[in-house]
């Protein structure tokens, strides 16, 4: 007979399941990124950490393990195919003190874009062959205020 267990059904079978800690692949092609909005059926895009824009869904893995996905998770994304920039799959969502967890170690490279771009007028790139006149600037801000006054 098997020894008497606390709690009765639901208590033993809702334990919450543990997964290992994983850590991006790049043989395999994973990177970390952000949810940033959920789609229907199992669709999510992912903003990784570079800034790209990519469109994953969810594996079977954390499907049957009833791991909900939501807004603003921490995510490891890996591709589906040979095809590095076509759909991904959500393969494993990382908790608040798994990512700092992760930053401790340094797998986190997150580049701040603010930081990079400081003045957007000093990092223009002028050529030869264009040259900006000052008549051509004015003509410019009256064809603006001119379409500001007709709204």
């Amino acid at each position: 007979m098997p020894k008497h267990k606390k709690g009765n059904n639901n208590t033993r079978r809702f334990t919450p399941k543990h997964m290992p800690f994983q850590t991006a692949n790049d043989e395999f092609g994973q990177i970390y990124g952000n949810v940033t909005a959920i789609h229907g059926n199992c669709q999510f895009t992912v903003t990784s950490l570079t800034g790209d824009i990519k469109t994953a869904s969810i594996s079977g893995k954390i499907k049957n393990n009833n791991i909900k996905i939501r807004n603003d998770d921490f995510v490891l994304i890996e591709p589906l195919g040979e095809n590095h920039d076509s759909k991904y799959q959500i393969i494993f969502r990382y908790t608040p003190d798994q990512k700092k967890t992760l930053d401790r170690e340094g797998q986190l490279n997150i580049i701040d874009v603010q930081e990079t771009v400081q003045n957007p007028i000093e990092n223009t790139v002028q050529f030869e062959h264009e040259v900006i006149n000052e008549d051509m600037l004015q003509e410019e801000e009256d064809m603006i205020n001119d379409l500001l006054d007709n709204i």
